[in-house]
């Protein structure tokens, strides 16, 4: 009885497997898996002239084996392992069980696979004027390699070409929309049948439509008429219209569970659509954008509805559906966010309690509290004293303040308390109040949203006293005493001013932003430009007294589906004046090195002293104060960078594949410097000069690559970077790589 058992399995198993390995050649190599299955390890195509046979591949299912790497490795490891008979039985079985389990990874042939294969490949040709073509396959063993070969033989034939086109359906459009349809014409006389650009135009001529009101308009499937004998094709084309449709009821369905509901008014006029407008697709969509941006909903979406009242041929009914997200919630745990000049990584714990709809009017406010240490690659690789920093805070968002025509201008403030160790006993004690106004303006222009900021602070240098007394018990000479009254002297007029003025305010600053982004992806963009053009400076009140502005150009470019082209140009200047009696906060200098400016130098440690030497042997400590917290007035750099993603192999084992999917690579060369140290002379003029020239021979330039992985935050990445031509002359070429960690993306 056991025997028969185990013959009826035997023969199940011979039968499955020579449904697998029929072919029409015999004496194929047997697979290493199974002997009753025959592999595919390289797919041929002949007589492809039109198109290539990387193109052919990819719309066919039936891949060729692909071994990875470690598959290769075990692999060869077992060859050898199985030959030795004094290897020990156990590790020859696991390495073949290691082996065996990268089977997903090895394509079998199936017949019935190959053959829907054949006809998908002459299906493309047929849909590309290929109207005669054959298609054709055989499978057989190449025996001076050793493998077996899936061979396609095409015979292409003629190409039909296109000799007339009949498109009926348009006539009672008025003149200017007509000639707007002609224009998306693609399919023209003369050209080679193309079924795919076919089917674009009249997609794209009824978005055109169905943008100027023609709600209900569509297209029958075109009919096309084969002449054999002319090798020419006819296409007719039919549309239908419909009516010019008008909005006449807009309602709005909530999901709110037991929570507060948004105002009717505060949702009505975040629609860029309302009743009596003519139906335009392009604002529905921007109506759930602009509904999104409020934060409180999970989903939104709008479509036609008869619920309320029915639809006729010229009119329709809107419903908003909105379903709410969790509107309070409360968290405690490790975050990571990055720093506001240099862009570097802080690491810390904070608690957070938000409301998403405070008032009814889809407000938004976050109580927070959080404490982090500031830049944490500085502290690893260079070995940095730890920077830290606590926060208290209140976060407030007021989605819509005020509408002007079209135009929404909403409100987005701060009130936050923060303590930072800036340097030995040195404190920042810091009270600000940031307010934005910002509003989204048109799509087709090139910003697309302008910021007004208003920014008000009471900055104080705690244990500034005590500080100063550290510095100078390390002068030795006149030059050292010197040194340390520079590094010190941007605070020292911000001690001297909380002390004899006692203000409420340091510093009231006005802001621009304009900001205009085309980007398809704002954490992992493969196309598109981001630019931003900034402005601030010094409002009446307050000792911060400068202007700043700042630009910042990045553009992407897509070459193949796995390597984008990242490029980026940066600038910056402050002009400071009455030096003397003012100062610039910390947070508005401009720094160079580090994860997200010149990569071959350590944060904040690039600028170009033009010769001027300032360390002495007993004024080490002001000197490192010095680089790490007074930064610059110029700022000038840019970047080239390739970004290299593997996907997500069909062909490897589940492990391996989840790797190579998050997995990320970047190249990359960076060139600039930052100019005019915020260092005063006696005189209170700037310790260093430059000319216009200054500024070409002060570029410093570096390469180096990334390694990085995609996580929920965004990439994650480790970089080592290579100066090349340091300006300083501190530096040899290709001499001390710098190594950097930072989330996201340099730019």
């Amino acid at each position: 009885m056991v025997l028969r058992k185990k013959c009826i399995v035997l023969f199940l198993f011979l039968f499955v497997g020579s449904l697998f390995s029929k072919n029409s050649e015999v004496n194929l190599f047997p697979s290493f898996y199974n002997p009753f299955f025959a592999e595919i390890d390289k797919i041929e195509f002949l007589g492809n002239q039109t198109f290539s046979s990387s193109t052919l591949q990819g719309i066919i299912s039936t891949k060729p084996s692909k071994k990875s790497i470690p598959h290769k490795i075990l692999r060869f490891y077992y060859d050898n392992v199985s030959k030795n008979r004094s290897s020990p039985k156990l590790l020859s079985s696991s390495l073949r069980d290691i082996v065996y389990s990268l089977i997903n990874e090895i394509s079998f042939f199936k017949e019935g696979q190959v053959e829907q294969d054949r006809k998908t490949i002459a299906l493309y040709y047929y849909q590309n004027g290929f109207h005669e073509v054959k298609v054709r396959y055989r499978f057989f063993p190449d025996s001076a390699k050793r493998i077996n070969i899936l061979q396609f033989e095409i015979e292409e034939g003629p190409r039909y070409i296109v000799n007339y086109i009949s498109l009926v359906g348009l006539e009672t459009l008025d003149e200017n929309l007509r000639a707007k349809a002609e224009n998306l014409r693609k399919i023209k006389i003369g050209m080679p049948f193309n079924e795919m650009l076919l089917a674009e135009e009249l997609r794209s001529i009824r978005i055109l439509l169905r943008e100027n009101g023609y709600f209900y308009a569509d297209y029958q499937t075109p009919r096309v008429v084969i002449d054999t004998a002319l090798k020419i094709d006819s296409v007719f084309i039919t549309f239908s219209t419909g009516k010019v449709v008008k909005i006449e009821q807009i309602n709005f369905i909530d999901s709110v569970g037991n929570q507060k509901r948004v105002g009717y008014n505060v949702k009505l006029n975040h629609l860029d659509i309302k009743s009596g407008d003519i139906y335009q697709q392009s604002k529905v969509l921007s109506s759930e954008i602009s509904l999104n941006s409020i934060g409180t909903f999970e989903l939104v979406r709008i479509d036609t509805s008869s619920l309320f009242q029915p639809c006729t041929d010229s009119t329709i009914n809107l419903a908003v559906y909105l379903r709410y997200r969790k509107l309070r919630e409360y968290g405690v745990g490790l975050f990571t966010n990055r720093t506001t000049t240099e862009k570097a990584i802080n690491i810390g714990a904070e608690f957070t309690l938000t409301d998403r709809n405070v008032f009814g009017g889809g407000q938004s406010a976050n109580l927070f509290l959080r404490g982090f240490v500031v830049d944490v690659s500085r502290a690893i690789f260079e070995r940095k004293s730890l920077e830290y920093e606590y926060q208290l805070g209140v976060n407030f968002v007021q989605p819509l303040l005020w509408l002007i025509g079209n135009i929404r201008i909403g409100l987005t403030g701060s009130i936050l308390y923060s303590q930072r160790k800036v340097f030995s006993a040195l404190q920042l004690n810091t009270f600000s109040l940031p307010l934005k106004f910002p509003t989204r303006l048109p799509f087709w222009t090139y910003f697309n949203y302008v910021d007004i900021d208003l920014f008000f602070e009471r900055q104080v240098p705690k244990n500034f006293a005590t500080a100063s007394t550290q510095f100078y018990k390390n002068a030795l000479t006149f030059q050292d005493s010197l040194r340390i009254q520079q590094a010190l002297s941007i605070y020292g007029n911000l001690d001297r001013y909380i002390n004899t003025q006692h203000p409420l305010l340091t510093s009231s600053l006005l802001g621009i932003n304009l900001t205009g982004d085309t980007r398809d992806n704002p954490l992992l963009p493969k196309r598109g430009r981001l630019t931003n053009l900034g402005f601030e400076g010094y409002l009446l009140l307050g000792m911060a007294k400068f202007y700043r502005v700042n630009l910042n150009y990045l553009s992407f470019w897509e070459l193949t589906d796995f390597v984008v082209l990242g490029a980026k140009v940066r600038a910056g200047h402050i002009f400071w004046f009455d030096r003397a009696n003012s100062y610039v906060p910390y947070e508005r200098h401009f720094f160079a090195g580090g994860a997200n400016s010149n990569r071959g130098w350590a944060s904040r440690q690039l600028r170009y002293y033009k010769g001027v030497r300032l360390d002495t042997s007993s004024s080490a400590l002001a000197n490192s104060f010095l680089r790490d917290f007074v930064g610059n007035a110029t700022l000038l750099e840019t970047s080239l960078e390739f970004r290299i993603r593997f996907g997500r192999p069909a062909y490897i084992g589940k492990i391996f594949a989840d790797i190579l999917e998050m997995l990320t690579l970047t190249v990359f060369a960076d060139a600039g410097n930052a100019y005019q140290w915020l260092v005063k002379d006696e005189k209170g003029d700037y310790l260093i000069k430059y000319s216009p020239k200054d500024y070409v021979e002060g570029i410093a330039v570096s390469t180096g690559f990334g390694i990085g992985f995609i996580t929920p935050a965004g990439p994650f990445f480790l970089d080592i970077g290579y100066p090349i031509r340091d300006p300083n002359g501190e530096k040899k070429p290709f001499k001390n790589p710098v190594f950097h960690i930072r989330l996201g993306y340099s730019f």
